[in-house]
């Protein structure tokens, strides 16, 4: 797979156009071809905590600068008009000290899923360095009259919301991840079956990395005039979990819901465990080169405490990644302006409405060329609770600032 590869990488560089397409690779009259697309990517960033993490936590948290660089090699063969094979490398190199990303606070500590089968490697593989290379998408697709199936590491998105996502139960990224251009893969079986006009059927048979947590879900999805909505139930781990959500369509807006209920099943001590779900309301708006979200949430998986530390040493889902957010009430927004044809402004907050604390991320993206983009931004955190070796009462605070600049291509 590594030769591939690098072999790959000759072909990007000998074939590199400023266009967004892939590069054709094979193609014959049978309709069966091989293409190349993917991207390259490169951050420099410096985090500097806050004074007060600072003074509890020391050298964990001194000042440091960050470097990365991704190169996403994506192959697609088209076999005849029914069939398909994906097969997605990416090659990264990272360049940091130990911070508390240990704890889930920071940029890019987003979980990957649980398979059984271990696709990376790593190269290199020093406390502040790594080299890796792994494999993101290795899935075989078959379209048939009436359905589509898929095997292998794919990526599974379910729901629409934005900020405050509750659906998505098989794979899932960080609020602060950078790198966020696509869902970690899972091994799993999807069926996707049309049914009627308007509705679908979505089933999934997914690897949680062992049998006895051999996860599966079915959804359907209605297709409406006004709007679009699903209903689902899945076991996830040792969940079952209860899922539905709305998308009201208006002119220039639209209006969301999303819920998401836990079902405990304790084998051990047979006993059976609500607890409380994941609940997302929204809008958002549409108009001209304006695009505005508002999102309120409640996460049933954080603590109503002041203390976040007792939580997350015993909490299942922030330990797996199902979850990175601490507490349970939060607001959040989003705005992406386009300045001009090159330059599109874009500014997120999200708050934790019990702290209170809250994370302002702006970025400023210019177009370099069709395929081509440069961005900087920054992640600024303000709290005011209390932060101790013992005691975390300020969640947002405890990311201090991240400022960064990231170049990518694609091809």
């Amino acid at each position: 797979m590594k030769t591939l590869f690098f072999a790959s990488l000759l072909v990007v560089l000998f074939n590199f156009q400023t266009s967004s397409f892939a590069i054709d690779i094979y193609d014959n009259e049978q309709n069966t071809n091989i293409l190349l697309g993917g991207y390259i990517r490169a951050l420099s960033g410096q985090h500097l905590p806050s004074s007060t993490v600072s003074n509890v936590f020391g050298e964990l948290v001194a000042p440091q600068g960050i470097n990365a660089e991704v190169l996403r090699a994506e192959w697609r063969i088209n076999i005849g008009e029914s069939a398909s094979f994906d097969l997605h490398q990416r090659l990264s190199w990272s360049l940091s000290a130990p911070t508390l990303q240990s704890v889930g606070v920071g940029i890019g500590v987003s979980a990957n899923p649980e398979n059984t089968v271990d696709l990376s490697s790593h190269l290199v593989n020093e406390t502040s360095h790594q080299l890796l290379h792994d494999i993101d998408r290795l899935a075989f697709q078959y379209y048939f009259n009436n359905a589509d199936l898929t095997l292998g590491r794919q990526g599974i998105e379910w729901g629409t919301v934005s900020l405050f996502p509750v659906a998505n139960i098989w794979s899932t990224l960080s609020p602060f991840e950078l790198d966020n251009t696509e869902l970690r893969g899972i091994d799993s079986a999807r069926l996707i079956v049309p049914i009627g006009n308007n509705k679908e059927l979505d089933l999934v048979l997914a690897d949680r990395g062992d049998l006895n947590e051999l996860s599966a879900g079915a959804r359907i999805n209605f297709f409406l005039n006004t709007g679009d909505g699903f209903l689902a139930v899945a076991k996830s781990w040792d969940e079952l979990r209860l899922l539905a959500g709305y998308t009201h369509l208006f002119d220039s807006w639209r209006v969301l819901f999303e819920i998401s209920q836990p079902y405990l099943y304790d084998s051990q001590e047979q006993e059976d465990d609500f607890r409380l779900p994941r609940v997302t309301i929204g809008s958002d708006y549409f108009s001209g080169d304006l695009t505005a979200s508002f999102e309120l949430h409640f996460s049933g998986d954080g603590t109503s405490e002041n203390n976040y530390i007792p939580h997350l040493d015993t909490s299942t889902p922030h330990q797996r990644g199902e979850t990175y957010l601490w507490g349970q009430f939060y607001a959040g927004t989003m705005l992406s302006y386009k300045l001009s044809e090159l330059v599109t402004l874009t500014g997120t907050t999200m708050a934790n409405l019990k702290d209170p604390s809250f994370m302002l991320a702006p970025q400023l993206q210019y177009n370099l060329g069709p395929a081509v983009d440069l961005s900087a931004g920054m992640f600024q955190g303000f709290g005011y609770g209390r932060i101790s070796i013992t005691e975390i009462e300020n969640e947002f605070g405890m990311y201090g600032s991240f400022y960064y600049t990231r170049i990518t291509a694609y091809y």
